[in-house]
């Protein structure tokens, strides 16, 4: 299932404002993941965003969830957040 040019652009618009948001607060220096290899807090994080968009043609189609614009919005911003605790030093 293919993005709409609506959903590309509301996908480059999140990943460029998430991507200056976490730059700002340090997230390229702050430890995510440590097992085996390490990962910042700020790869993690846009790997994560990734793999929602790729998920969200599924989400919000009708015969699945049906996850409205809005809905899809709020998990993403959810996603994001909800690694924010790993950003302390």
């Amino acid at each position: 299932m293919a993005c709409t040019e609506e959903q590309h652009m509301m996908r480059q618009e999140i990943l460029t404002c998430a991507a200056a948001w976490m730059q700002a607060r340090g997230w390229k220096t702050k430890l995510a993941k440590r097992r085996g290899y390490e990962q910042s807090l700020f790869d993690h994080s846009l790997i994560e965003l990734d793999v929602l968009f790729e998920l969200l043609p599924i989400l919000g189609n009708p015969r699945h969830y049906g996850l409205s614009d809005m809905e899809q919005k709020v998990l993403a911003i959810a996603v994001l957040a909800h690694d924010v605790g790993k950003e302390s030093n």
